[in-house]
């Protein structure tokens, strides 16, 4: 995956879900349970590793790379 694909992605899920945390909590919806734990279990880590992800890229970038690809033998 190539950077800007990458960040393309990570924006659009970062923006998705800091809609679902903004309907939480600018609507009634945040009184619901159900809506609530998804949002305390899922939305906000989420948007956290998105973020983290968006400002460190080119660690993360770096990281994949090195995870992905075999190490070489010395043999």
């Amino acid at each position: 995956m190539s950077g800007s694909t990458f960040r393309q992605v990570s924006r659009l899920i970062h923006l998705a879900m800091a809609a679902i945390l903004g309907t939480y909590i600018y609507s009634p919806w945040g009184a619901n349970p159900v809506f609530a734990n998804f949002v305390m279990w899922f939305a906000i880590p989420v948007v956290t590793v998105t973020g983290i992800m968006m400002w460190k890229q080119g660690a993360v970038m770096k990281m994949l790379r090195a995870r992905l690809t075999p190490a070489k033998s010395k043999a």
